[in-house]
C-alpha cells in the first residue's frame, strides 16, 4: 500500500487528456513542432520534454519578448455554419499573466478574412490550464488557425503550449450561437522602420496643420452653464461579463454590452460633431454602429436612438488643451464642483488654435479634477459607451507647439500617463470604453506600459487621423499587442479607429486586418459621414453598466 500511494502522488495532475475527437494534426507534438510557430512576441521556441501533463510529453517552449506573447498552432480544415471548440493547454512564468484562443481564418485559397477569438483565463507557472472558445465557422473559411494568446507576459518570461485541439460539434448538437471575445491575432504586419512617426498632413478646411493623432475641436458653440452636482459614490462596479449577442429591437434598451466580444473586420464610423447632432446619425443605430458625439451635443436624441439599437456613443473629452467648450470642459478648466480652476503647463505653450496646453502634470489641479468630471459625464449620459479622449498621447503633435524643443518631454509622458489611468479607472468602474486620439509610438513618446512598443495598454484602442497612404506604419501601430493589455472591459481586444480623406484609404486601412472602425471622413466634414458597408456586433458596450 505504501508504495502504491508512492507512486499516485508522483503521476502529474494537471492537463487535458486525449481524444479521438481532437481534429489536430500534432496536438501534443509527439514526433516534432510541426505546424507551430510564434506569430509576435515571442523568441527562441523550441519542442521540450515535459513530466507534469496527463497526457502530453511534449510542449512548446517560447521566450517572451513583449507584454503579450502570441503562438500558432497548426491550421485545420473546419465546416463554415458549425459551431467548432479551438483550444490547447498553457503554462506561463508571469506572474498574473492570462490567456485567451483566437482563431484566424482562411478561405480555399489560402487567404485570410478574419478572426475571432475567446475569453481570457488566468494561467500559472504550476499547473496547465486549458485555454479554449467555441466558435461559429464563418461563411467563406475553410481552414481555421489557433492563435494562443497569452497576456502580461514580461520580457524573458517563459510560455509554454501544447495539447492542442480542434475539434466540430458533437453529432447532433446545434449550430453554436457563442460569439468571440478575444484580442486580435491578424496576419503578420511588416514591423514599421526606425523612423519617427510620419509627419502630419495637412488636414483641416482652415488651413491648420493637424497632428497625426488629433481631431479639430468641435464646433464652437456655447455650453449650458448649468452647475455640476458632485461626484457620485466611488465604490467599483464590476465590468461587464460576456453573454451572447443581443440585438435591440425599437422602443427596447440594449444591455450595456451587446454580447462577448469580436471583432470580424472592419466597419463603419462617424464623428458627428454638429450641434445639434445631424439627424441621419440615425443610421448607426444598429449592433456595432459606432459614433462620436461632441463637446455640447452629447444629449441629443439620436445618439440615445443609437445606443438602445444596440450602437456605441463615445462622448468627447479633450483634457490636455485649455478650450473651456462645452458644460464638461467648464467643469474641468473653470472652478467648478470638482475643484479650482486649472492652469496652463509652464512656458504659456500656444498648442493649436483652440488653446493653450493645459498643465497636467502629475500632481497638477487638473489631475485631481477629472475624475470628478468623468464621472458626472457617466451619471449624466447613461446611453454613452465610453470616451473619446482627445489629443491624449504620448507626445504632442500640436503644429503650434515646437516638440523639439519642448523642455519637459519626460512630464508629459508621465501627465499623459495619468491621464490614461484616470480614463481607464471611470471606465471599468462602469464598464466602459476609452479610445484615444494620440500617438503612442514605440520610441517616440513611446507607447505604455513598454515605451519601446506601439499602443496604450490602457485604451481599449486608438484613433488615426488622416493618413493616407502611410499603412505601413499605421498598419503595425494598430495591430500593436499593448493596446487594451490593461483594460477590464476588452480584456486585451484592440478597437481601432480610422478616419481618411479618400476612399483608397479608407480601403487600406479597412483591408489591414487591423481597425475595427474605418471611415473617410475630413476635418470639415465631422459632422457626419455615411456608412459606408453593413453593421455587425461587436459586444463593445452599448450603455453604462
Amino acid at each position: 500500500m505504501l508504495g502504491t500511494t508512492a507512486i499516485a502522488s508522483a503521476l502529474p495532475t494537471s492537463g487535458t487528456a486525449s481524444s479521438t475527437l481532437n481534429r489536430s494534426d500534432n496536438p501534443v507534438l509527439a514526433t516534432g513542432a510541426a505546424g507551430y510557430s510564434v506569430q509576435e512576441g515571442g523568441t527562441g521556441m523550441t519542442r521540450v520534454a515535459v513530466t507534469d501533463h496527463v497526457a502530453a510529453r511534449y510542449a512548446l517552449r517560447v521566450t517572451s519578448t513583449a507584454s503579450t506573447t502570441r503562438v500558432r498552432a497548426p491550421i485545420e480544415p473546419v465546416t463554415p455554419g458549425q459551431a467548432w471548440t479551438f483550444a490547447a493547454d498553457v503554462k506561463a512564468s508571469a506572474p498574473g499573466a492570462r490567456a485567451h484562443v483566437t482563431v484566424s481564418w482562411y478561405d480555399a485559397a489560402g487567404a485570410f478574412t478574419g478572426w475571432t477569438g475567446g475569453t481570457a483565463v488566468p494561467v500559472g507557472s504550476t499547473n496547465w490550464t486549458r485555454v479554449q472558445a467555441t466558435l461559429p465557422v464563418p461563411a467563406g473559411a475553410a481552414r481555421g488557425q489557433t492563435v494562443v494568446n497569452v497576456l502580461s507576459t514580461a520580457t524573458n518570461a517563459t510560455v509554454h503550449v501544447t495539447q492542442h485541439d480542434v475539434r466540430p460539434p458533437a453529432a447532433g448538437a446545434p449550430v453554436g450561437t457563442t460569439s468571440p471575445s478575444a484580442s486580435p491575432s491578424p496576419t503578420s504586419t511588416p514591423a514599421p522602420s526606425s523612423t519617427q512617426s510620419p509627419t502630419p498632413a495637412p488636414t483641416s478646411s482652415s488651413g491648420a496643420t493637424s497632428s497625426p493623432s488629433t481631431t479639430s475641436s468641435p464646433t464652437r458653440t456655447p455650453s449650458p452653464s448649468a452647475t455640476p452636482s458632485t461626484t457620485t459614490s466611488q465604490t467599483a462596479t464590476p465590468a461587464p461579463t460576456a453573454s451572447a449577442t443581443t440585438t435591440a429591437s425599437a422602443g427596447t434598451t440594449a444591455p450595456a454590452t451587446s454580447g462577448a466580444l469580436t471583432n470580424r473586420g472592419a466597419q463603419p464610423a462617424s464623428i458627428v460633431y454638429g450641434n445639434p447632432a445631424d439627424s441621419r446619425t440615425s443610421a448607426y443605430a444598429h449592433p456595432g454602429g459606432l459614433v462620436v458625439a461632441g463637446r455640447d451635443n452629447y444629449q441629443d436624441q439620436v445618439f440615445k436612438n443609437v445606443s438602445a439599437a444596440g450602437g456605441h456613443v463615445l462622448v468627447y473629452m479633450d483634457a490636455v488643451i485649455d478650450n473651456p467648450q462645452g458644460r464638461y470642459h467648464q467643469l474641468l478648466n473653470s472652478s467648478s464642483a470638482c475643484g479650482a480652476a486649472t492652469s496652463r503647463w509652464p512656458g504659456n505653450h500656444q498648442a493649436n488654435q483652440w488653446g493653450y496646453l493645459n498643465d497636467f502634470r502629475v500632481g497638477s489641479v487638473l489631475q485631481s479634477k477629472l475624475e470628478c468630471v468623468l464621472e458626472t459625464m457617466v451619471r449624466e449620459n447613461p446611453h454613452m459607451a465610453g470616451f473619446f479622449a482627445d489629443d491624449l498621447g504620448s507626445r504632442s503633435w500640436f503644429p503650434d507647439l515646437n516638440w523639439g524643443a519642448f523642455p519637459d518631454k519626460q512630464a508629459y509622458r508621465d501627465g499623459a500617463i495619468a491621464l490614461s489611468q484616470t480614463f481607464r479607472r471611470v471606465a471599468d468602474r462602469h464598464g466602459l470604453i476609452v479610445i484615444v486620439n494620440g500617438t503612442w509610438s514605440a520610441n517616440d513618446g513611446g507607447g505604455y506600459p513598454n515605451a519601446s512598443q506601439h499602443g496604450n495598454a490602457l485604451a481599449d484602442g486608438g484613433f488615426v487621423e488622416h493618413h493616407d497612404g502611410q499603412i505601413a506604419f499605421f498598419g503595425p501601430y494598430g495591430c500593436a499587442a499593448q493596446w487594451a493589455d490593461q483594460s477590464a472591459v476588452t480584456r486585451g481586444t484592440a478597437f481601432m479607429y480610422a478616419v481618411t480623406t479618400s476612399r483608397a484609404g479608407r480601403d487600406e486601412y479597412a483591408n489591414s486586418g487591423c481597425y475595427a472602425y474605418v471611415n473617410e471622413q475630413s476635418a470639415s466634414s465631422y459632422g457626419y459621414a455615411p456608412p459606408w458597408g453593413t453593421f455587425h456586433a461587436t459586444g463593445l458596450p452599448t450603455r453604462v453598466g
